[in-house]
């Protein structure tokens, strides 16, 4: 065991973003990039949370955490509208994932 002298970060260090991003393939259409949540973002979420409404949950996490394209919450309630039943998933479990908000994650950490 090696004893580390641990190393100090500056505040612009620990105040800026550092959310991971990941590319998700939409099959027959091509890529989108994602990106994690914050954890503040997640709380904004929680609070705003229509209890039962997952189609809106979907929109409010797709549009927050979407990077490219970026889309508008109407956006992706009209992508919702069209797309075909599970397109959307891979999108929505990415984020998750990249969130720490994953099947099985500790979301106590949260």
């Amino acid at each position: 065991m090696t004893d580390q002298t641990p190393v100090a970060i500056s505040k612009d260090q620990l105040l800026k973003s550092g959310m991971t991003e990941a590319w998700v393939q939409i099959p027959g259409k091509g890529s989108v990039r994602v990106r994690g949540a914050t954890r503040g973002e997640v709380f904004v979420m929680q609070k705003t949370r229509k209890k039962g409404d997952v189609a809106a949950d979907e929109r409010k996490t797709i549009a927050l955490c979407m990077v490219e394209p970026k889309l508008t919450e109407d956006e992706v309630a009209a992508w919702q509208d069209t797309a075909p039943a599970g397109e959307l998933e891979p999108v929505a479990a990415k984020i998750r994932e990249l969130s720490g908000l994953s099947e099985g994650a500790d979301k106590s950490r949260l």
